[in-house]
Parts: structure tokens; C-alpha cells; sequence
């Protein structure tokens, strides 16, 4: 809602930078940017989560976050 609405002028930023011919490409692409960083964000804690933890059941929940991560990424994709 944020990036549509173009409350924080980011549209005309990214089309210019991007050089993207109208502001739907711009809008399109901040919430790609964004959508991808949640998701890489949370990959990551849950990756570093199962790596760091040793407990047998824990590390069981972790990666059935992990797989939900991946298929969710897949499915968005």
C-alpha cells in the first residue's frame, strides 16, 4: 500500500534510476525488492536458527520453517 500509493516518493526514485519506462514498472519492482528481502531475511535466521541450535527436536521445527520458506519462495516465484 505503502509503494503504490508512492508515499515515500520512492516510485519516480526507482524509475529513474532504473530506467523504467512507467511508474507500474517502478511500483512493481520496489515491491519485488522488497518481497525478496523479507523472504531472503527470514531464509537466512532460519538457516543460522537450525545451524547454531543442537537440540534434536528444536532443529526439527527449524527446518520445517526452512521448507515452508522455500516452498512459499517457489510458489511466489
Amino acid at each position: 500500500m505503502l509503494v503504490d500509493s508512492n508515499t515515500f516518493g520512492l516510485n519516480l526514485t526507482f524509475q529513474n534510476g532504473l530506467r523504467l519506462s512507467t511508474p507500474a514498472e517502478a511500483t512493481n519492482a520496489v515491491v519485488l525488492m522488497g518481497w525478496s528481502g523479507f523472504t531472503g531475511g527470514a531464509a537466512v535466521l532460519t538457516a543460522w536458527d537450525y545451524i547454531r541450535i543442537q537440540r534434536p527436536l528444536h532443529r526439527n521445527r527449524i527446518l520445517y520453517w526452512l521448507m515452508a520458506i522455500v516452498l512459499i519462495s517457489v510458489g511466489e516465484g
